[in-house]
């Protein structure tokens, strides 16, 4: 399927959409809409500039298909054409694949936006139990613990540091966490290392 599909990406990146989208027509006459053929399409919509056509296309191939595949792609579009979807999908997604990290954190990003700080919580716990290194989740579990329990929470957000000692978030998060501390100068030199 990759060597089928990486003349079209390459058409893409050139920009030329028209190219790629006739080359993924006779592909897709051949062997479908699986989920890399789907995924291009939705691709080569939002190159066009129609976000909106691609997030509908691949809303459609997920009710069809219900494949995971296409659930991070979709989420992203949502953000941008329908974030009252998102919460509803990353639902979805976490019923087909409970255990699965990248749904988890999906579902706990949703939560946290609607304000249900304690079920994000156990969705961030989760996350971390099955990738104690994933960055986002750390960073955001971190700041959910702030006022509860800030010597957890500076623990997380000290083990993110060290995996993403660059990232603005996570010195941002811990700035703020060491201010909370007591620790002002050190939150001060945190701090202006995230806005750099």
């Amino acid at each position: 399927m990759d060597a089928l599909l990486t003349p079209v990406k390459i058409q893409i990146m050139k920009g030329e959409t028209e190219q790629a989208a006739q080359a993924l027509d006779a592909i897709e006459k051949r062997l479908g809409s699986p989920f890399p053929v789907a995924e291009i399409r939705a691709v080569i919509l939002e190159t066009r500039g129609d976000t909106a056509g691609a997030f509908e296309y691949l809303e459609r191939q997920w009710q069809e298909s219900r494949n995971p595949g296409l659930m991070p792609h979709l989420l992203r579009l949502a953000a941008r054409t329908a974030p009252e979807k998102r919460r509803e999908l990353s639902r979805q997604w976490l019923r087909i694949q409970p255990d699965n990290p990248a749904a988890q954190m999906a579902q706990a990003d949703e939560l946290l936006k609607a304000g249900n700080n304690a079920q994000a919580q156990v969705m961030y716990e989760k996350v971390i139990r099955q990738r104690p290194d994933y960055v986002p989740a750390l960073n955001n579990l971190a700041w959910l613990l702030r006022e509860d329990n800030l010597n957890r929470a500076l623990e997380l957000s000290e083990q993110a540091l060290s995996l993403a000692p660059g990232d603005a978030s996570v010195l941002d998060t811990h700035g703020w966490l060491l201010h909370l501390d007591g620790q002002h100068q050190l939150a001060r030199n945190h701090l202006e290392r995230a806005l750099e």
